[in-house]
C-alpha cells in the first residue's frame, strides 16, 4: 500500500526574480532576494488561494498564484518528477463550460507549441483536469518579471533608445510568427512580460496567443466578435467573446471585421510603441467603441507633440506602423525591426545581437523544452521495459500455438467444443479481444466495418458476454459530414427474440466526451430476391445529447448488423473531430425486460411488408402490448414515434383508460387506430392508414385516452394506440399504462 504524502511545505515565491520565502516564521513581507513587496500580493492571492498546492494531472503541484483573469489563473508550479518551476495556466471548470472557451484555451497551446524564438513563451504540455474543479491547464516557462502594462503603470515613460530595444525584440517573436502562418492579433503591453539579464538588460517574452489564428484556417471576416460590451474605460482589457483583439491596439481593418495579416501585428506593435514612449496610447476616448472609431477615421497626434525630443526617424517609424491602410505600413516584421534599429543609431545601421535568456534565481530550475523532450524520453523508455516482459511471454505462447496451428483457429474450435474452458481464458489472451481491442480505420462504410464479436458468457454459453473496443471519432469525412465508424455484429442462430444493447461513453464511466454529441444507429443487413445487399433501418439513438454518453437497446434477430457510431453536428458549426479522445463501445445481449419498450416499433419495416396495412401495425404493436394492469417505460422523440397494442391479455379482461405519463418539458400527442370492417378483411394490395387524434398534451401533461368507447364499437379486434413527442429539441421518457377507469 503506498503511504499518504506529507502535505507540502507553504512557500512565498516572488513574481520579480523567482524566490522563494518560508511563511512558517511569520508573513514574508518583502523577498529575501530581491526586496519587492509582497503584502498586496498576499491580500490579491486569497481569492485563488485553494488552488495553492494542488497537484494537477499528477505531476505539477502549484506553489503561488502568479495572476488572474476573466478565464482563470496562472500559478508559479513544480514538476514534481523533474524538480523544474514553470507556469501553469488554468481554465476555470464554470469558464471551461462556456461555448467556445475550450477552444479557444486549447488554440493557444497548439499554435504557441510551434514557436520556437527566443521571445516567445514557449508551452511544454496542456490537458484536462479531473475531478470536481475541472477544467484545463496550459504548461509554459515560466518569466519572472513584469508586463509592460505594470512597467508603465509604475514607471511612467520609457526612454526612447530602450522602447526601440523592446520594439525589437516583440518584432522578432513576431516575425517567426507570421513566417509560420501565425497572426497574434492580441498585441499589448499586458501580452508582454519584461525581466532583465545578469547584465540589467531588458529580455522579452511575448505571450498569449489564445486569440491567434492561422491565415490558412479559413478565409472569413476576422475582427470584431459579437459579445456582451466592456464598462467604459476599460479599453485595455480582453474579454472572452466580447472582441477579438483589445480595441486600444485594434488595426482598422480588424475593427471593420476585415481579413487580419501581419500587418495588423504591426500596427498593434506601433500602438504598444507610442504608448511606450509617450505614456498614453495613441487614441484615447471614453469607450472602447470611442477608440475604435479614432481607430477608423482620426490620425494619432504627432509622437513629438507627446515626446519633446524623440528623434524624428523613431518617429517615423511608429507612424508608418499607424498608418490607415495595411499596405502604407511596413510590409513584414523583419523590416519594420531593421527600422527601428537604424532609427535609433546615429550611424545609420545597426545588428540586432540576439541575447541570452536571463537567469532566474531560486530553490527550482526553470523548465525548458529540453526538459520536457529527455522526461518524455525516459518514459517512453520506461514503458518499453515494462512491455517488453509481458510481450516476450505472449509471443512466446503465441509461437507454440503457431507451431501446432493458427492460434484464432484453435481458440475457435475450442469455442466450438468446449465453451467453459474458451470462457476461462482471460479476455486479453483471447484472438478476438487481439483482434477487436481497438478501432481500425478507415471504417465508415459498411464493406469496411469492423468486426465485434460478442464473446461467450460466463456460463460458456455464446454470445452471453460483452464486446467492448475503443475509438476514436477522427477526421471529418467532408466539410458537411462528420466522421462514422461501422462495426459489424452477428448474432448467431438460436439467439432470437434478444435484445442487443449498445453503450457509448467517454473513457471515464457515466460520462461522454467533452463537446461532442453522437448517434449510435442499428441497420440490419437483407438479401434481397434479385442478390442485392441492403441496410434497413433497425434503430437508432441520440438522446444523451453533447458530451453525454448514449445508449442503444433493441429487438433483434439472428443475422448480421451494423452498428454506427456517427458525429452529430450543427450546421452554422460544422463537424467536431476529437482524435485524441477515447471512446469506450460495449455491445451484449440480454433477454427483453417486462415493462420496458422494446425498439424498433416506430413503423412497419417496409421492406419486409410493402404496403401500410391494419394488419403490419398490428405485428407491429403487439411486440409492446398494454393489457388491463400493465405498464411498459420507454423513449421518445419527434423522429421516434412508439406504437403500443391495447388489447385484453387475459380472461375477463376489459380496460377503457390508457395514461401515458412523461417526463416534465416533455409534450405527448397521442393517435389511435380503431379497425373496421376492412381492416379486418383479408388485406389489400395498397397502403390504407386510419390513425386518428387522440389528443395532444401540453409540456408534462399526462396523457389520457378513453379506451371504452373501442369496446362500444362492436368491433372484434384490437385496436391501437400511437404516442410520439412534439416538442421538438426535446426528447424523454414517457410511461404508459392501461387501466380500468
Amino acid at each position: 500500500m503506498a503511504r499518504k504524502k506529507a502535505s507540502p511545505k507553504p512557500v512565498v515565491t516572488c513574481p520579480s526574480c523567482g524566490c522563494e520565502g518560508d511563511p512558517s516564521a511569520g508573513a514574508v513581507n518583502f523577498c529575501p532576494g530581491c526586496g519587492t513587496d509582497l503584502r498586496a500580493r498576499a491580500r490579491d492571492a486569497s481569492s485563488s488561494g485553494a488552488f495553492v498546492h494542488r497537484v494537477i494531472a499528477e505531476r505539477y503541484r502549484l506553489l503561488a498564484l502568479v495572476g488572474e483573469g476573466g478565464m482563470g489563473a496562472v500559478y508559479r508550479a513544480e514538476h514534481i518528477r523533474m524538480g523544474k518551476a514553470l507556469a501553469l495556466k488554468i481554465l476555470r471548470g464554470d469558464f471551461a463550460r462556456e461555448p467556445g472557451a475550450v477552444e479557444r484555451f486549447l488554440a493557444e497551446a497548439r499554435i504557441v507549441s510551434r514557436l520556437s524564438h527566443p521571445h516567445t513563451i514557449a508551452v511544454f504540455d496542456f490537458g484536462e483536469i479531473d475531478g470536481a474543479d475541472s477544467g484545463f491547464y496550459l504548461a509554459m516557462e515560466y518569466v519572472a518579471g513584469k508586463d509592460l502594462a505594470t512597467v508603465l503603470r509604475e514607471a511612467g515613460p520609457l526612454p526612447e533608445r530602450r522602447v526601440a530595444e523592446i520594439g525589437q525584440q516583440i518584432l522578432g517573436s513576431l516575425a517567426e510568427a507570421h513566417d509560420a502562418g501565425i497572426v497574434h492579433r492580441d498585441v499589448k503591453p499586458g501580452n508582454v512580460m519584461l525581466t532583465q539579464t545578469r547584465s540589467g538588460e531588458d529580455f522579452v517574452k511575448v505571450l498569449d496567443f489564445g486569440i491567434a489564428k492561422l491565415r490558412s484556417a479559413g478565409a472569413e471576416p476576422e475582427g470584431l466578435a459579437a459579445g456582451p460590451a466592456e464598462p467604459a474605460g476599460s479599453v485595455s482589457a480582453t474579454s472572452a467573446g466580447a472582441i477579438v483583439g483589445t480595441p486600444t491596439y485594434v488595426a482598422p481593418e480588424q475593427a471593420r471585421g476585415g481579413p487580419v495579416d501581419a500587418r495588423s501585428d504591426l500596427y498593434a506593435v506601433g500602438c504598444l510603441l507610442y504608448e511606450l514612449a509617450a505614456g498614453r496610447p495613441p487614441f484615447v476616448a471614453p469607450s472602447p467603441m470611442a477608440v475604435i472609431a479614432a481607430h477608423l477615421h482620426e490620425e494619432p497626434s504627432p509622437l513629438a507633440a507627446q515626446v519633446p525630443g524623440v528623434s524624428r526617424r523613431f518617429a517615423e517609424v511608429v507612424h508608418r506602423a499607424l498608418r490607415k491602410r495595411p499596405e502604407d505600413r511596413f510590409a513584414s516584421a523583419d523590416m519594420m525591426r531593421d527600422a527601428l534599429a537604424q532609427a535609433t543609431e546615429p550611424t545609420g545601421g545597426h545588428a540586432v545581437a540576439p541575447r541570452r535568456a536571463p537567469d532566474v534565481t531560486g530553490a527550482r530550475g526553470l523548465a525548458r523544452r529540453e526538459d520536457f523532450a529527455e522526461f518524455e524520453r525516459q518514459v517512453r523508455a520506461l514503458r518499453r521495459g515494462r512491455i517488453l516482459a509481458p510481450a516476450t511471454a505472449i509471443v512466446v505462447v503465441a509461437a507454440l500455438g503457431l507451431a501446432a496451428w493458427h492460434y484464432g483457429d484453435l481458440y475457435a474450435i475450442v469455442a466450438a467444443r468446449a465453451p467453459r474452458i474458451a470462457a476461462a481464458v482471460p479476455p486479453a489472451l483471447r484472438p478476438d479481444a487481439l483482434r477487436e481491442g481497438d478501432e481500425r480505420e478507415p471504417n465508415d462504410v459498411p464493406a469496411r466495418a469492423n468486426p465485434l464479436r460478442i464473446p461467450p458468457g460466463p456460463d460458456g454459453r455464446d454470445a452471453r458476454g460483452a464486446a467492448v473496443v475503443r475509438g476514436h471519432v477522427g477526421a471529418k469525412l467532408s466539410e458537411t459530414a462528420g466522421d462514422v465508424d461501422i462495426y459489424r455484429v452477428e448474432i448467431p442462430q438460436g439467439e432470437s427474440g434478444k435484445v442487443l444493447v449498445a453503450e457509448w461513453r467517454g473513457e471515464r464511466a457515466g460520462e461522454g466526451i467533452r463537446g461532442l454529441d453522437v448517434v449510435l444507429t442499428l441497420n440490419r443487413e437483407r438479401s434481397g430476391e434479385d442478390g442485392r445487399i441492403s441496410a434497413p433501418l433497425v434503430a437508432s439513438a441520440n438522446r444523451g445529447g453533447s458530451g453525454r454518453p448514449e445508449t442503444l437497446a433493441a429487438l433483434v434477430e439472428p443475422g448480421v448488423l451494423y452498428l454506427s457510431v456517427r458525429e452529430r453536428h450543427d450546421e452554422a458549426t460544422g463537424p467536431v473531430e476529437k482524435p485524441t479522445d477515447w471512446y469506450v463501445l460495449e455491445v451484449r445481449l440480454r433477454d427483453p425486460e417486462p415493462g420496458q419498450e422494446l425498439e424498433p416499433n416506430d413503423a412497419p419495416d417496409r421492406a419486409s411488408a410493402p404496403h401500410e396495412r391494419y394488419p403490419e401495425w398490428r405485428t407491429l404493436g403487439r411486440r409492446n402490448p398494454l393489457g388491463e394492469g400493465s405498464s411498459i417505460q420507454g423513449d421518445t422523440s419527434p423522429e421516434d414515434p412508439d406504437v403500443f397494442a391495447v388489447e385484453p391479455l387475459g380472461p375477463g379482461e376489459a380496460p377503457e383508460l390508457v395514461v401515458a405519463v412523461p417526463e416534465p418539458g416533455l409534450a405527448l400527442a397521442a393517435r389511435i387506430w380503431r379497425p373496421d370492417a376492412e381492416d379486418l378483411a383479408s388485406p389489400t394490395p395498397r397502403d390504407r392508414l386510419r390513425f386518428e387524434g387522440a389528443g395532444d398534451g401540453a409540456p408534462g401533461q399526462v396523457a389520457q385516452i378513453d379506451a371504452l368507447v373501442l369496446q362500444q364499437r362492436g368491433v372484434g379486434d384490437h385496436p391501437f394506440l400511437r404516442e410520439l413527442a412534439r416538442l421538438v429539441g426535446r426528447v424523454g421518457t414517457v410511461r404508459a399504462s392501461l387501466e380500468r377507469d
